[in-house]
């Protein structure tokens, strides 16, 4: 997928949440703080992996949730990265994501 297909998908998936949950939406409550064809920021400020890995399984959630997201994102576009600088899973308030292009 190009860079603009790729921003242009996550900046709708952003703004529109899809009407049916699946296993990357559900749960989730996002907060979307900017957005264009160069750079997206939204934080997360509800995960229920979050929830569930800090309940039961704290040392490996990260691990097992979060740490796939950049490469599922870059296997997609390879002209586009993700930067976070925090998350739920390790103690933050949100999960950032930060998707700008090469």
């Amino acid at each position: 997928m190009t860079a603009d297909e790729f921003m242009k998908q996550q900046l709708d998936g952003f703004q529109n949440p899809p009407e049916a949950a699946s296993i990357f939406s559900a749960g989730l409550d996002i907060e979307l703080l900017s957005g264009d064809a160069r750079a997206i920021v939204a934080h997360v400020t509800h995960c229920e992996w979050a929830r569930y890995y800090l309940e039961h399984h704290p040392s490996v959630g990260y691990l097992l949730a979060c740490s796939t997201d950049d490469p599922m994102y870059r296997r997609q576009c390879n002209d586009v990265r993700l930067q976070r600088r925090c998350t739920l899973m390790e103690g933050g308030d949100y999960c950032e994501f930060c998707f700008y292009r090469l």
